[in-house]
């Protein structure tokens, strides 16, 4: 239970990191570009401020999820995870909406899709696999356990990429 705890908590800190990894660390970029041609730095605008509208929904959804890790009941956990998945798939659509050209932000974009769809896919395998230590299901919990697993291990590695994609991007796109 404690390793499905954990990789639950690695699954919602991935929305974090999939909701804010591009935001810089200082001020955000001004609104204003150098020139229209200048498409780059207008996509990156538009990364920036899909990140902002998010943050907040998703702060509160992770703390949301976090209290219902520590109070330890499994059906709750599991209708929050459920309900965390939903919030993952209008975000998912509205990224999928933004109107992107540029290659690098297209990668950036298309690495936070990534990071969004694994986070989900672990929040709804550790909320089945929670699930089933309640009542019996038939399934092989070992089986199910490394299926989370192994997600989760390919989500760490997705954040790590798209870390260091909005790095990068973020000193390319950064005001001077």
């Amino acid at each position: 239970m404690n390793r499905l705890m954990t990789m639950l908590s690695a699954a919602s800190l991935a929305l974090t990191l999939a909701a804010c990894a591009a935001m810089p660390a200082s001020a955000p970029v001004s609104a204003a570009t150098s020139a229209p041609a200048d498409r780059g730095r207008a996509d990156y605008q538009t990364m920036m401020a899909w990140n902002a509208a998010y943050r907040s929904q998703i702060d509160i959804m992770q703390n949301r999820l976090q209290e219902k890790m520590k109070e330890g009941n499994a059906a709750e956990l599991s209708a929050e995870a459920l309900a965390l998945t939903a919030q993952i798939k209008q975000m998912l659509k509205s990224l999928n909406a933004l109107d992107i050209r540029d290659q690098q932000i297209e990668a950036l974009r298309a690495k936070s899709r990534e990071t969004l769809v694994l986070s989900g896919l672990v929040l709804i395998q550790s909320a089945e696999t929670m699930a089933s230590l309640d009542r019996p299901t038939g399934v092989d919990l070992a089986e199910q356990m490394k299926e989370v697993k192994q997600n989760a291990e390919k989500l760490q590695q997705t954040q790590l990429e798209l870390q260091q994609l909005s790095e990068r991007l973020s000193k390319l796109y950064e005001k001077r």
